[in-house]
This record gives C-alpha cells, sequence and structure tokens, in this order.
C-alpha cells in the first residue's frame, strides 16, 4: 500500500506539472498521469485488501500499467518540459521514482505468486543464475555495439567471427528460453499448493 501511495504522489506531480507548468496542458502527459493515478489508486485499494482474491495478479496489473504509463508520459514531458526552469530538472527523477515503485510493486505481486510454493524458488533461483549471464553478454553487445564481433576480419579470423556470431547467439537465445521456461514454471507451480492442488489466491 505504501509503494502504491507513493505512486499516487508520482502521478499527482505529474499532473500538476502537465496543466500548470507551462502556458497550454501537456494532454499527452496529463492523459498518461491520469493512467497512472488511475492504476496507483488501485494499488492502494489492494493493499487494504478489496482484491484479496487475486492479489498477486492485481498487483501485477498495477504495476505494469504504471510503468508502461510513467513511460509514455515520460516521451512527452521530457521533451517539452526540457526549457521549463524549476521543473525540467525533476522529470528525469521522478519518472525514475514511478518506474522503480512499479517494478518493487510487480517484485511484491510475483513473492505473493512464488511464495504459495515452496518449489517454485529453486526455479527461479535456477533461472536467475542462467538469465544473469546472457543479460550481461547481451548488453555489453548493445552497449558496445558488437565489441570485436562487429569488426570485419580477413580470411580465416572472418569464419571464425561469423561461426561465433552464429553459435553465440545460438546459446544465448537457448539460454534465455530456459530462463524463461523456468520462471514461467515458477509461477505455474505458484498457483498450486505443495500437494499439486489448486490453490485459492485468498
Amino acid at each position: 500500500m505504501v509503494l502504491s501511495a507513493l505512486a499516487v504522489v508520482a502521478a499527482s506531480l505529474g499532473l500538476a506539472a502537465a496543466f500548470w507548468a507551462t502556458d497550454s496542458v501537456l494532454f499527452g502527459t496529463a492523459g498518461f498521469q491520469v493512467v497512472v493515478l488511475v492504476a496507483a489508486v488501485l494499488g492502494v485499494l489492494a493493499g487494504l485488501g478489496l482484491f484479496n482474491q487475486g492479489f498477486g495478479l492485481a498487483l501485477a496489473c498495477v504495476a505494469g500499467t504504471i510503468f508502461v504509463g510513467t513511460g509514455f508520459s515520460y516521451l512527452d514531458a521530457h521533451v517539452n518540459l526540457a526549457s521549463v526552469a524549476g521543473v525540467a530538472p525533476f522529470v528525469t527523477p521522478v519518472a525514475i521514482v514511478s518506474a522503480a515503485l512499479a517494478a518493487a510493486l510487480g517484485c511484491c505481486g510475483s513473492i505473493d505468486v512464488l511464495g504459495r510454493n515452496p518449489r517454485s524458488w529453486p526455479l527461479v533461483a535456477r533461472a536467475v543464475v542462467i538469465g544473469v549471464p546472457v543479460a550481461a553478454v547481451t548488453a555489453y553487445l548493445v552497449l558496445t555495439r558488437g565489441g570485436a564481433l562487429a569488426q570485419s576480419a580477413s580470411g580465416l579470423m572472418e569464419v571464425i567471427r561469423i561461426m561465433a556470431i552464429l553459435v553465440g547467439g545460438l546459446v544465448l537465445a537457448v539460454l534465455f528460453s530456459v530462463a524463461g521456461h523456468l520462471v514461467i514454471r515458477a509461477f505455474e507451480l505458484g498457483a498450486t499448493d505443495p500437494d499439486g492442488q489448486i490453490e485459492p489466491s485468498d
């Protein structure tokens, strides 16, 4: 509930900026901040026990809506408020905080589901062990634009480079799929109790 309440504050600040920071209303920013605000209010209600049945799913929906709404709102706000003194320095930090709150809400929803069955956690751990190196390698390749693999060679070295790209890409794709499968399976187990029976959300 606290996370959702903070998201309400962040969305309110965004709405205030959209209506009063410039001479004209920023309808794009305002519209998406309204979406974020409604989702955050629903998150507060979920924290108060309104959605006891399907609590994890409720938090997932709230988190996803806040994250996407914040992203689209930021695309409009950081352009139109970039030259507004006193407001521009806060646009990116507020968006980051809102996105972080969405991520935290998503984690809470995930924990609620995964915590229903102890067999879920080993699968999540295995997915992390497999997925983190894949994410790190992918991030490195993106940030370095391919690194050494993007540099053309000649003769045998060019053949080796192409083979490394093909084999490496295949390995990354397979490992990513395995990690994704483990996560999906972990959430499937979260829908059942340790005896394999469907467990109600409340």
